[in-house]
């Protein structure tokens, strides 16, 4: 009977293990800088892991797992950084902007974000 509860705790460390290993690549994977939703849904979900970890919070994991992912598959993202003005949404650009793009930028038109692109960053962005 002891040997089955060390197979089970085993079982749950390794299984927690690879959530968060999971998780944590998913957001990285995402756009991880652009990502600050997906990045506190990682962090309650690896508060989860351990707990499902040490026998308990299982409905947590599954509710905060699928908070992941839909973080890390939403186009429209919340943005840290502020302007004047208005909160908004506004597009996302990607790639070696020109002069055009740096003076909307300037204005707060849309947000640059440089040339890595991995298929799953945000298209839109709220800014305050």
């Amino acid at each position: 009977m002891p040997e089955q509860r060390w197979a089970v705790a085993l079982g749950r460390v390794l299984a927690g293990a690879a959530l968060f290993c999971g998780a944590w690549a998913i957001w990285f994977l995402s756009g991880s800088v652009l990502r600050m939703l997906c990045g506190v849904a990682t962090l309650v979900f690896s508060c989860c892991v351990v707990a499902y970890s040490v026998g308990r919070a299982r409905g947590a994991l599954l509710i905060s797992g699928l908070v992941v992912a839909l973080t890390a598959l939403s186009p429209v993202e919340v943005s840290l950084a502020t302007r004047t003005g208005l909160p908004g949404i506004v597009p996302v650009l990607r790639g070696l902007p020109g002069p055009a793009a740096r003076e909307r930028a300037r204005r707060g038109e849309v947000l640059l974000a440089g040339c890595m692109v991995t298929g799953f960053e945000p298209r839109w962005v709220v800014i305050w």
